[in-house]
């Protein structure tokens, strides 16, 4: 099972990785896309770095921005497959409380090139047994958000689930989104806390992130493609 991150990751952590101090969304650090990309092993060939900050998979050409209204592009992950090189990858962001110090909510894009005759019901389930095995549940819930409208004609189709976890004693969301795009499966997890620090206004964004996430780099995603 891929690695997904725990929260509560100390600020030292991430600077270890060689993350820059510089921020772009207060309290998160926003490392240069160039500099992400010399501490990933194998990057070079997997990912290429943009003037805007942005992060593009060659392979799939999806778009991993720097940085959403919550959350700083803060690493990068390429795993091994069958499939070839590339073509199991992960951008991963990340929130830092400006109380804490700490990282308090994580969100990250996987995508993996998709095997022929591949199933959104079956990707589901397979990431929603990932999920639920890393943090298992103390409520399952329904949907994370719909398209519903003009609007979903956009999008191609997708499932999605949030829980409820305890994370450290701590209670938190655990949410998964997954949909087959362009012959890629992308998995967008987040995980942060639903007990919120006092005077960490930044926290209320991550109630609407993975909506914001999915339907910003996957609506552009499919879009590439129409063109």
């Amino acid at each position: 099972m891929r690695g997904f991150l725990a929260l509560a990751v100390g600020l030292s952590l991430a600077l270890r990785m060689g993350l820059a101090t510089q921020t772009s969304n207060p309290g998160n650090p926003a490392p240069p896309a160039m500099e992400i990309i010399r501490n990933t092993s194998g990057a070079p060939g997997v990912f290429s770095a943009q003037p805007d900050g942005s992060v593009i998979h060659i392979q799939s050409g999806f778009v991993c921005p720097a940085s959403f209204p919550n959350a700083n592009l803060w690493n990068l992950q390429i795993y091994r497959s069958d499939a070839g090189r590339g073509t199991d990858v992960g951008c991963d962001y990340a929130r830092v409380g400006s109380i804490s110090g700490k990282i308090e909510a994580k969100f990250t894009i996987f995508l993996v090139k998709a095997k022929d005759g591949a199933m959104l019901a079956q990707a589901f389930d397979h990431y929603r047994s990932e999920m639920h095995d890393a943090n298992p549940p103390v409520k399952v819930g329904g949907d994370v958000f719909r398209i519903s409208g003009t609007a979903a004609a956009k999008y191609p189709p997708f499932k999605s689930e949030g829980d409820d976890v305890l994370l450290n004693g701590r209670k938190c969301r655990d949410e998964l989104v997954v949909g087959i795009v362009n012959g890629w499966v992308i998995e967008l997890r987040s995980t942060y806390p639903t007990e919120f620090a006092p005077g960490d206004s930044a926290a209320a964004g991550d109630l609407a992130a993975s909506a914001f996430i999915w339907t910003t780099t996957v609506g552009a995603f499919a879009d590439s493609r129409k063109r």
